[in-house]
């Protein structure tokens, strides 16, 4: 059995705001990342829970230059059922849980390296139920990835 790699080390900074986007649970709360310098750009107006909805690969929008990364605002850091379908198309995936009254914000990052997925917490911290739920949902990305990939 394949495990996923959980890391939970807090550095960086808060990667894009959540001011007048509202979360992906189908809205377009997700953004290309955008390195020139020390500036960080975010090309907004896509979902990947729409996206991702259609069977087969995602159909991501074209990619601007120097894009590092697809980001979303989400109401959680828990990675949604096809969230791995962005890293087949080679992509890591930033998940940005805003800041609530009940806990501070979260940002973490999932990517896949030899095969294996990989999260990260680069801002905040999970909690335990959240850190079950993430493991169990990674899990559960390895037998989608594999018929994934069989398709094409």
């Amino acid at each position: 059995m394949k495990h996923a790699m959980l890391c939970c080390a807090a550095t960086g900074a808060l990667l894009f705001s959540a001011a007048g986007h509202a979360a992906d649970s189908g809205g377009a709360a997700c953004a290309y990342i955008v390195e020139r310098g020390s500036e960080t750009i975010h090309q907004t107006g896509f979902s990947v829970v729409q996206l991702g909805a259609a069977p087969g690969r995602i159909a991501l929008p074209a990619a601007p230059r120097g894009s590092t990364a697809v980001g979303c605002i989400r109401d959680t850091a828990v990675p949604f059922p096809n969230d791995y379908k962005v890293l087949a198309e080679g992509w890591p995936l930033v998940i940005q849980a805003p800041a609530t009254r009940r806990r501070a914000g979260v940002v973490a990052v999932l990517s896949i390296r030899d095969n294996q997925f990989h999260y990260s917490v680069t801002e905040g911290e999970v909690t335990v139920v959240e850190r079950e739920q993430i493991a169990a949902r990674i899990e559960g990305f390895y037998e989608a990835w594999d018929t994934l990939i069989a398709m094409n």
